[in-house]
């Protein structure tokens, strides 16, 4: 359910009306291999777990936590 938010956000045209070519999402397992999928991607934004976030920052990835999810 967290990618929710992201699927209406497209579906209603928000990023285009912000400005941001987004065409779909890329999706995973989670922890590690969604920080890596983030970070090889054009737009470098994803959503992790703050463990999965805190591992990659501590294994000298340069990434900053935008927002927490609910």
């Amino acid at each position: 359910m967290y990618g929710v938010p992201f699927a209406v956000a497209l579906e209603k045209g928000y990023f285009k009306e912000a400005g941001v070519d987004v065409t779909g999402f890329i999706t995973s397992e989670g922890g590690g291999t969604t920080v890596r999928n983030a970070m090889a991607s054009e737009i470098p934004y994803g959503e992790v777990a703050l463990p999965a976030a805190i591992s990659a920052v501590k294994q000298g990835v340069d990434l900053t936590i935008v927002h927490g999810g609910v």
